[in-house]
């Protein structure tokens, strides 16, 4: 991935959420070298933020920003507390190298609008809690650039060149009072992962894992929480079948191919992570159209996107009532097909139920609900529904029609967003967005079940239900 602008677009400073769990080798970092404190301090929370060049912000900056002193950026210039204000991106550390990406230079002047501001001002708004941000990004893939276990000199013979940065990192957040009082963290990375060194993919959930646990070991709080904003969109224009290198030097047989398999396997990862660690939380960036270029979102959706963080902030980490909750994948479950108003099951055909927790409210769109896509196992292609609605009987149900049957031997599977380049459009009444999944195995059919009453007859038809509504 072209993560060119990616440690100098990192502006605001926000808390790494660490999971639970203990990992042999963690650093003992100096709990003393607190240098430049946070003002606000009890009064106040810290939050770090950091990943990639999305997290810094790659944004137009569309409107007038005026700082607000309750605020704060820790500055990675001087090292200092100053008023956060768009553009946020010179702010974090490192930053003012390009790694060799091409800026926009038609926007360049107003570029390096993000997430930040949106988040701080609404977290502000209903603790009336100061904030205090630690920013901290820079491309590179997680097994590599964000690794605990790589120190701050370069291994003999190694060249990678973005390679360090986890014990900068910590001792940044130590050195601006971070030590046990994170609030939070905000994560956005995974990108290159997936389009710079494909390979670091089949070990993301290994490399997220542990930086997750050492970074709440190493800053002193073992229940840290850790909001995952889980990656969207990447055009590519490569033609299937077609070899390539990846940016980092990776040889592909089929370069569309392998960057597609590795960026879904990124997103469902991020996706899983939330059950597999305490206290992490998803927040999917899946349906953000407006981007500023092929892999970076613009303005509009860096505001959409701050709000649905700050959002899950207040409702799991403020634990404040009325604030949006993530929407998480609960079960798929195959039943069988009932015809309308009949106790009479149509053989061969089944409804296929995927229910989730979190929603808040129902589930709409505002155009024609869309984003599903079955395979089998293995396909390079899959098919999307013929017709996608909202089951009127029930809000929180989104009906997906698909001729033919689901023989099990060919073992059928769902995805929510599959490939690179997505169109996906469902969110809830908070507008937090469905998070992309699959594979998910579609299971075979159930021995009973509540029937999916629907004249469907000749075709399939999946009912994805969404449960625990708000």
């Amino acid at each position: 991935m072209n993560n060119g602008r990616f440690s100098s677009l990192l502006g605001l400073s926000l808390t790494l959420v660490v999971g639970s769990a203990c990992c042999a080798g963690a650093a003992d970092p100096d709990k003393s070298a607190v240098t430049r404190p946070y003002p606000a301090d009890a009064q106040g929370d810290l939050w770090f933020i950091g990943g990639q060049s999305n997290m810094c912000g790659f944004g137009t900056l569309k409107e007038p920003s005026e700082p607000d002193p309750r605020i704060l950026f820790f500055v990675a210039k001087d090292d200092r507390w100053m008023p956060a204000r768009e553009p946020l991106n010179s702010l974090f550390f490192p930053h003012g190298d390009p790694h060799g990406m091409v800026p926009d230079y038609t926007r360049l002047p107003v570029g390096g609008a993000g997430l930040g501001m949106s988040f701080a001002q609404r977290v502000l708004k209903y603790t009336g809690r100061p904030l205090g941000i630690i920013g901290v990004a820079t491309g590179g893939p997680a097994a590599k650039t964000w690794s605990p276990d790589f120190k701050e000199k370069p291994v003999p013979g190694d060249t990678y060149p973005r390679r360090y940065i986890y014990q900068p990192l910590v001792k940044r957040i130590i050195q601006a009072g971070g030590w046990g009082r994170l609030k939070g963290v905000v994560w956005y990375q995974g990108e290159s992962d997936a389009v710079e060194l494909p390979s670091a993919a089949k070990v993301y959930e290994n490399s997220l894992g542990k930086f997750i646990d050492r970074l709440r070991i190493d800053t002193g709080n073992p229940d840290l929480p850790f909001i995952i904003v889980q990656i969207d969109r990447q055009v590519s224009t490569l033609a299937p079948g077609q070899p390539g290198k990846s940016k980092l030097g990776e040889e592909m047989a089929d370069a569309l191919a392998t960057y597609t398999e590795a960026w879904e396997h990124v997103r469902d990862v991020q996706r899983q992570m939330a059950d597999n660690r305490k206290n992490v939380y998803v927040v999917s960036a899946i349906d953000l159209g407006d981007m500023v270029d092929p892999i970076h979102l613009e303005y509009e959706s860096f505001r959409k996107l701050g709000l649905r963080i700050a959002e899950v902030a207040l409702s799991q980490v403020y634990k404040l009532p009325g604030h949006a909750t993530p929407i998480k994948l609960k079960s798929v479950r195959v039943e069988p097909l009932h015809v309308w108003h009949s106790d009479k099951i149509i053989q061969g055909r089944v409804v296929i139920r995927v229910r989730f927790s979190g929603v808040n409210g129902r589930l709409r769109s505002a155009d024609r609900p869309t984003g599903f896509q079955l395979r089998f196992e293995k396909a390079k292609t899959g098919w999307a529904p013929y017709q996608t609605e909202f089951d009127p009987q029930d809000p929180q149900a989104v009906l997906l029609r698909y001729c033919g049957p689901l023989p099990d031997q060919l073992r059928p599977v769902l995805y929510y967003g599959s490939g690179l380049n997505p169109y996906c459009n469902i969110v809830d009444e908070k507008d937090v967005a469905l998070p992309a999944f699959g594979p998910v195995a579609i299971p075979p059919l159930a021995p009973a079940g509540s029937p999916g009453k629907e004249a469907c007859l000749g075709n399939v038809k999946l009912i994805v239900v969404a449960e625990g509504a708000r």
